[in-house]
C-alpha cells in the first residue's frame, strides 16, 4: 500500500510539475489588429509598414540588410524622426511599444541617452515618455515628465540599477495598462514595473515628436547601436503575448500589406495565423490578381480572382506578394511564423 502511494504520489507530482511548466512557458500570439504601426526596416528605408507613419532618417543614421543602423559615433549621430502627429500617441488608451535591438555598450556608457522618445524636443525636452536600457551607463529606465520646470524632476516610472544595454541583441517591451502601471519585459521576461501617479498619463506626452535613438533634450547624444524593430500597439500585451514576440525572433510576425493607391486605399491583403486574406475590396471592382513567390523567386500560388473571404493556408516563411487590383500594382514583402 505504502509502495502504491508514494508511486501515486510521485505520479502526481510528475504531472503538477509538467502543467507548471506548460502553464510558465504558455505563449498567445497577439492579435493584427492591436499592431498599430511597425518598421522592420526590410525594405531598405524608414517606411512604417502597417501605418502611414513613415520615417526619415537624420545624421550618419543607415539602413541596411533589415536593420537600422546608429552606430556611427561620428557627431552628432543619428536617429530615425518619426511623425509624431500621426503616431497621435496620447490619443491611445493602454500602450506597448516593442523594440529588437543591440545596444552599444561602449559608446553608451555614462551618458543620458534614450533609445526611443516622445515629446516636445527643445531644451529642456517637455512631456516627454522615453526608455533607454542603459541610462548613464548603468540604469534602465522608462519615464514619463508632466512638468514645465525642471522636467527631469518631475518624472515618473522605473529606474532600475541594472544595465541591460550590454552590447547583445535584447527585445525589449515597455508597456502602460489600465492601471497606469508602466512594466518592462527583457527578452520575454518581465523584468520590473512602477505605479504611476495619476498625473503621469499617456494622454499628458505631446505629440510633438518623436525618435528612435534620440533624447527629446536637445543637448543629449544619440543613442548608439542597431534597431531590427520597433513597434507600437494600442494594448497592454500580456505576459503570454511577449513571450510569443520574444520567442518568434526580431522580424514582424503580422505584417499587413496595404495597397499603396489612394483610391483602393481601403483594399488591405494581410497575413494572420499562416493564412492569407483579403478584406474591403470594393462591389465594384472586377479582378484582383495575387501572386506569392517564396524566397527563392518561385511562384508558390497564383490567384487571379482573389476575393473577400479567400483565404490561403502558408508554411512559415518569407514571401513577397504581388497584387494586380484593377489594373494598379503594389508588391510586399511578408513573414509567415
Amino acid at each position: 500500500m505504502k509502495r502504491e502511494l508514494r508511486y501515486s504520489l510521485l505520479f502526481g507530482l510528475t504531472l503538477f510539475l509538467s502543467a507548471t511548466m506548460l502553464i510558465l512557458n504558455a505563449q498567445v500570439q497577439p492579435s493584427v489588429s492591436n499592431l498599430k504601426h511597425l518598421w522592420d526596416f526590410e525594405a531598405g528605408n524608414g517606411d512604417d509598414r502597417v501605418g502611414d507613419a513613415d520615417g526619415e532618417l537624420t545624421d550618419n543614421a543607415t539602413i541596411h540588410n533589415g536593420v537600422l543602423d546608429l552606430t556611427d559615433t561620428a557627431a552628432p549621430g543619428g536617429s530615425l524622426t518619426l511623425p509624431a502627429d500621426i503616431i497621435q500617441i496620447n490619443t491611445y488608451s493602454v500602450l506597448s511599444i516593442e523594440t529588437w535591438a543591440t545596444p552599444s555598450a561602449v559608446t553608451n556608457s555614462g551618458k543620458a541617452l534614450m533609445m526611443w522618445s516622445f515629446g516636445t524636443y527643445g531644451n529642456p525636452g517637455l512631456r516627454y515618455f522615453f526608455f533607454t536600457p542603459a541610462r548613464w551607463g548603468g540604469q534602465t529606465a522608462a519615464r514619463l515628465s508632466v512638468g514645465q520646470d525642471q522636467p527631469w524632476a518631475n518624472e515618473d516610472g522605473f529606474a532600475f540599477d541594472d544595465n541591460i544595454g550590454d552590447s547583445a541583441l535584447h527585445h525589449y517591451v515597455v508597456k502602460i495598462d489600465t492601471a497606469n502601471i508602466v512594466s518592462l519585459y527583457v527578452d520575454g521576461v518581465f523584468h520590473g514595473a512602477d505605479t504611476m501617479d495619476a498625473v503621469h498619463v499617456i494622454d499628458s506626452i505631446a505629440n510633438d515628436d518623436a525618435f528612435i535613438g534620440k533624447s527629446v533634450y536637445s543637448p543629449d547624444p544619440t543613442w548608439k547601436g542597431t534597431i531590427e524593430l520597433f513597434a507600437i500597439w494600442d494594448v497592454a500585451l500580456s505576459a503570454e503575448e511577449i513571450l510569443w514576440l520574444y520567442n518568434g525572433g526580431p522580424k514582424a510576425p503580422l505584417v499587413s500589406v496595404h495597397s499603396l493607391t489612394a483610391d483602393l486605399s481601403s483594399v488591405t491583403i494581410y497575413a494572420n495565423n499562416n493564412q492569407l486574406f483579403i478584406k474591403n475590396v470594393p462591389a465594384d471592382v472586377q479582378t484582383v490578381s495575387v501572386t506569392l513567390y517564396n524566397i527563392t523567386g518561385s511562384v508558390v500560388y497564383q490567384n487571379n480572382n482573389f476575393q473577400n473571404g479567400t483565404h490561403l493556408n502558408l508554411n512559415n516563411g518569407i514571401y513577397l506578394v504581388k497584387a494586380n487590383i484593377s489594373g494598379k500594382q503594389f508588391k510586399e514583402k511578408i513573414l509567415i511564423r
